[in-house]
């Protein structure tokens, strides 16, 4: 509520107290007397939401610059336009991946798999393969599903027979953005 719609509540408010009041035989002076402190009050109120405003400002301020910390922290020149959120929840726009593949994901797992193994492998290997380093078990079709979009916008992995992926480029770390270095070992890889 504004200051202006609280100074005219609150008079409407000291109107009708004062007025049950005078029939129940107060003095003007107690009148007028009530009358300033509640003044006063409105008074107090004012001020105080006037800083409320302020505060808002500053805070509003704040949060913008903020957003151009992080825009520039994120590769934005600087033009003082904040990139949008990609429009895909599954974090491809314009048939391109909009943000690094997530660290332990189904995605991320099976690029580490695949590098370490060094050659295309059949989902089935791959979910086993994946249970047997991380511990954890995913869906087939789930897995399956993920990286048909990856090989769709030809990105990190291929399909060289149904239900068979491979990485694009075996000798490429397939996460570069944590700098892990997988070590390839074809030995293990279950034909």
């Amino acid at each position: 509520m504004n200051a202006s719609k609280l100074l005219v509540t609150y008079s409407i408010q000291l109107a009708l107290d004062c007025s049950s009041r005078s029939r129940h035989n107060m003095s003007v002076k107690d009148i007028v007397g009530e009358l300033r402190r509640k003044q006063k009050r409105i008074a107090e109120l004012i001020s105080e939401l006037a800083g409320y405003d302020e505060k808002r400002r500053e805070l509003a301020k704040l949060q913008a610059e903020l957003r151009d910390v992080i825009a520039v922290l994120n590769g934005d020149s600087g033009s003082g336009v904040v990139a949008a959120k990609p429009k895909s929840r599954h974090g491809f726009v314009g048939g391109k991946r909009a943000k690094p593949i997530q660290h332990g994901s189904s995605v991320w797992w099976t690029a580490k798999v695949l590098f370490t193994v060094g050659q295309p492998m059949h989902i089935g290997k791959i979910i086993e393969r994946i249970a047997k380093d991380s511990g954890t078990t995913y869906e087939k079709n789930t897995v399956v599903s993920n990286l048909s979009r990856y090989v769709k916008f030809k990105d990190t992995f291929i399909r060289t027979a149904p239900n068979t992926f491979g990485l694009i480029d075996f000798t490429t770390d397939p996460d570069p953005i944590e700098q892990l270095k997988f070590e390839k070992n074809s030995q293990e890889h279950d034909r």
